[in-house]
């Protein structure tokens, strides 16, 4: 096996590894290694993880470890790159129960730690949000995180006479010009995306509206920074302009 140096991706996932948090210096053996790169699975692969970067891949005969590094050995075990979850709403229901007062603390960090143990190491959380959120999400880039970590929309948009969002939570517009100042609101808050639901959930009798998203007073409220996640499903007597 040719020795390497780690992507990006990689990152995220030692943050998830059991590794104890007191060593500065790890070094995992002895695992298979799905690298991501479509080839086969690599048996017994090593590698070097230095203050939270992986720094060093190969196979674990020429693994060197410093003397100080915490040795995990992960025999019969699989590593691999952490999984991104881009269209995820966590924290907002429990069991099938979707209700804001669930949007707790609590609740939030138990969905991050279970995306976590199935092997998510990202995910975008798309427009259900409250304002709590973007605490735990600056507590995590503020240090190394210990269960998923959260990306968000805030709280989104939905169309007077769509579907979808979250009563007391998302945004209902019925005229564009309401849409500029709910959109400076979210860039106060630094949202990673903007969500918007256009969506007539295939609704009988048939909905039928316009959406107005792409007028000049919607345009003015997206600067070039910011991302806009659409979720879309109409039926063919809705239109859209």
């Amino acid at each position: 096996m040719s020795t390497r140096r780690t992507s990006p991706i990689w990152l995220a996932l030692f943050a998830l590894l059991p590794v104890p948090a007191f060593s500065e210096v790890a070094a995992l053996k002895n695992f298979t290694l799905i690298d991501g790169n479509g080839g086969p699975a690599i048996g017994d692969a090593a590698m070097l993880i230095d203050n939270g970067r992986i720094t060093w891949i190969g196979s674990a005969a020429r693994l060197k470890a410093p003397d100080d590094a915490q040795v995990v050995d992960l025999s019969g075990k699989y590593v691999m790159p952490g999984i991104i979850n881009l269209h995820g709403h966590p924290g907002g229901a429990i069991d099938l129960k979707q209700d804001p007062k669930n949007f707790t603390r609590e609740n939030l960090e138990k969905d991050l730690r279970t995306y976590a143990s199935y092997g998510v190491t990202t995910v975008l959380s798309l427009g259900t949000d409250q304002d709590l959120i973007f605490k735990i999400r600056d507590e995590q880039h503020a240090g190394r995180p210990t269960y998923t970590r959260v990306f968000s929309a805030g709280q989104g948009f939905t169309y007077s006479g769509s579907v979808g969002g979250m009563s007391g939570v998302t945004h209902t517009v019925s005229d564009p010009a309401e849409v500029p100042q709910f959109v400076d609101d979210l860039a106060a808050k630094k949202v990673d995306m903007i969500k918007v639901w256009v969506d007539d959930a295939g609704a009988w009798p048939r909905i039928s509206f316009t959406w107005p998203m792409p007028t000049s007073s919607w345009r003015a409220a997206w600067m070039p920074w910011r991302t806009v996640f659409v979720t879309s499903r109409l039926t063919r007597n809705s239109s859209t302009a």
